[in-house]
């Protein structure tokens, strides 16, 4: 049971971030406010016509320490050269294009390399503050990876090796679990202690003793605090590939207590099995973890298991101090780290401020040009418009964002939205999950709009009403057997462009495959459904009709995404809506008059 969280701990190990810093080739030598502010001189400033890379080579003095070598004659012939063998230098460098772009280094250089402190912003938005030695990671360090896990310990040539500890800090699983241990080849390896601090059946339980290739190895200790039958219960013994396995002394809550051998996790091999009261229940051969005949043990046997606990305990002991002495190192990294991540967030402030005021005028450019190449599409190619792909969407915002299916607007040379064929406007793409079918549009704003348009995006202001009344997203997922609305626009190319309303009912909780992030639904689905909200019987919206599955030619089954999967997207992609746990049922006309005001058509023009 804790081999797959252990499996997942290495491999969050091995693609947490890169190991070195590459050298400052192809780069910008940039940000020159983040050096240090005493006696800073710029002594060697170029740019290249050739791509347009900037070299910022800065000298510092700072107190009794002098950097040597970084005249401006010699940084001049090294970028000319574009040998950069610079020493005993402080810099900045931030990659802009190539393999390492998104990348940016601060600190110390040595013969071209970083070495010395540093930090490295990387790509994927993790942190890593400490030393380096030959461009490496060496020494004590801190990561902060891009799921929020982090790890505070020692590196070697640029992997962990040492001393660490490693905090789950994501929002998975293994929320809150912790590790402290000995490294080695990026793995643990040694003696180490495993904190599980999750809050579910292993809540409380810590495991101390031996890792080898990142796996239990060895002698251990596993104490259980997980609130069940197994609460108070401590395993002490020898363990192979992350399972019970060899001589072990189990202890029972109730004052039972168990020695003999194990195999692969269960007990396998000569064994006693005692009563509180230390009276022999059954003393033989077990297979399995079920006792299969009697058979004398021997005392002395016995014993030397028993002697596991002590060399265990002792050791635990020793893994305590080690790691209060990590704690005093990490505690050093704290102020560097909160700085890092304060001018992580400055840096990217001020580049989307820079870019809004430099694109503004662009962007109102351009969008006028496309609303009028719509509108010339609408009066002289309706015909036209019949053969791009339809679905819906429904607003869940007040800032006119729409949800809808990822397939309804992939590959689309651009998108448009309305109440009919004849009230498109164009919406923009913001975010995607494949994975889910889920994506968000935003229609246009007032301020960037032509005259023409303005008249229709007010209407779509009244349509946003709903949102803030009702049609909210429920705060809890659907039940079985439970009244639904279905919302959309089928057949809007064929049939007729208005929204139509069909009712049904919850059929089952999962999805296609078991499919945990959809439910089953009895309503009629059809093409240009995709998309499109779900209301319960109180007006509240429940989740987004997604697909249907062909049983034969005449039948087929319906699906749609949970409501909860749809927040999480939205959460994840901080688009402000609100929530509801509307108890009043609503008449099946006023369902549609919010439904009529919410739900939108979706145009793919391909």
């Amino acid at each position: 049971m804790v081999l797959p969280k252990l499996l997942l701990f290495f491999i969050l190990l091995i693609s947490a971030c890169q190991t070195n810093v590459p050298r400052p080739f192809n780069s910008a030598f940039v940000n020159t406010n983040s050096l240090p502010s005493n006696k800073t001189e710029i002594i060697k400033t170029q740019i290249s016509k050739k791509d347009q890379r900037v070299h910022i080579h800065k000298k510092v003095e700072s107190g009794k320490q002098k950097f040597k070598n970084c005249t401006p004659k010699y940084a001049k012939s090294l970028i000319e050269s574009k040998n950069w063998n610079w020493t005993n230098c402080f810099g900045i460098v931030e990659y802009k294009t190539g393999k390492w772009k998104g990348w940016k280094y601060e600190g110390q250089f040595y013969k071209g390399n970083a070495h010395g402190k540093g930090k490295t912003f990387y790509q994927n938005g993790g942190i890593y503050i400490g030393n380096y030695k030959f461009g490496k990671k060496h020494g004590f360090g801190t990561s902060i990876y891009s799921n929020k896990d982090k790890y505070v310990g020692e590196y070697k040539k640029g992997i962990r090796e040492g001393r660490g500890t490693y905090y789950y800090l994501a929002n998975n699983r293994f929320k809150g679990d912790k590790f402290i241990g000995e490294y080695r080849n990026d793995k643990p390896n040694g003696l180490g202690t495993f904190y599980y601090l999750r809050n579910d059946k292993f809540k409380g339980d810590k495991f101390v003793g031996e890792y080898k290739n990142g796996k239990r190895n060895g002698l251990g200790a596993y104490y259980y605090f997980r609130n069940d039958k197994s609460k108070g219960d401590k395993f002490v013994g020898e363990y192979k590939d992350g399972k019970k396995h060899g001589k072990g002394y189990y202890f029972y809550n109730n004052g039972s207590e168990f020695l003999g051998e194990y195999k692969y996790g269960l007990r396998n091999g000569d064994g006693i099995f005692s009563l509180s009261n230390g009276r022999v229940s059954q003393e033989g051969v077990w297979k399995n973890d079920k006792f299969q005949y009697p058979k004398k043990i021997s005392r002395i046997w016995s014993q030397t298991i028993k002697s596991l606990a002590e060399v265990v305990n002792k050791r635990h002991k020793n893994t305590f101090v080690q790691s209060h002495q990590i704690q005093k190192e990490k505690q050093k990294n704290i102020v560097l780290l909160k700085k890092a991540e304060e001018e992580k967030q400055k840096r990217k402030a001020l580049e989307r401020r820079l870019s809004s005021l430099q694109n503004e005028k662009k962007k109102r450019i351009e969008l006028e040009k496309k609303l009028a190449a719509l509108q010339s599409e609408q009066r002289k190619e309706k015909k036209g418009v019949r053969h791009n792909e339809i679905g819906s969407g429904f607003y869940v915002s007040k800032f006119r964002h729409i949800i809808t299916n990822e397939h309804v607007v992939n590959k689309c040379n651009k998108i448009t939205v309305g109440d009919s064929m004849n009230t498109q406007v164009p919406a923009d793409l913001i975010a995607s999950d494949r994975r889910n079918d889920l994506a968000i549009l935003q229609t246009i704003s007032m301020e960037m709009a032509s005259i023409d348009t303005k008249s229709f995006v007010q209407k779509l202001a009244i349509q946003i009403v709903p949102v803030l009344s009702g049609g909210l997203m429920r705060s809890e997922d659907v039940t079985g057997g439970e009244q639904i609305y279905v919302a959309g626009y089928p057949l809007g190319n064929m049939v007729s462009d208005q929204m139509k309303l069909t009712d049904g009912i919850v059929s089952a909780t999962k999805g296609l495959d078991n499919n945990v992030s959809q439910f089953e639904i009895s309503s009629v689905i059809r093409k240009g459904n995709s998309g499109g909200p779900i209301y319960d019987s109180r007006g509240n919206i429940v989740g987004v009709v997604v697909e249907r599955f062909n049983v034969n030619r005449t039948d087929s089954i319906n699906f749609a995404i949970k409501g909860s999967t749809v927040k999480q997207f939205l959460s994840a992609h901080n688009v402000p809506t609100k929530w509801s746990d509307r108890q009043k049922k609503m008449k099946t006309k006023d369902i549609y008059q919010i439904a009529s005001k919410q739900t939108v058509m979706v145009v793919c023009h391909r």
